[in-house]
């Protein structure tokens, strides 16, 4: 039989992984949005500078947002639901 301390520290866990998904999608969210913006500029309107810039970016978008898929795994891999 479970002691009731070990029920209630499962019972906090439990309830941490809904916030911690919850969050780490809403960043995800917005790192797709921010990619979605720079898309959206027509590159005929910047100069080689500019779009150079923008796709370096786009690139740390990409690198962020695949940070963000493994922090969401490893949520998932330390709270079990």
């Amino acid at each position: 039989m479970d002691s009731p301390s070990k029920n209630i520290l499962n019972e906090i866990a439990s309830s941490l992984f809904p916030e911690l998904k919850r969050e780490i999608s809403a960043i995800q969210d917005e790192i797709r949005s921010a990619e979605n913006r720079i898309q959206r500029i027509p590159p005929s309107l910047l100069s080689s500078g500019t779009q150079e810039a923008l796709d370096n970016c786009r690139s740390s978008l990409a690198s962020a947002n695949a940070y963000s898929v493994n922090a969401l795994k490893s949520v998932h891999q330390q709270y079990p639901h």
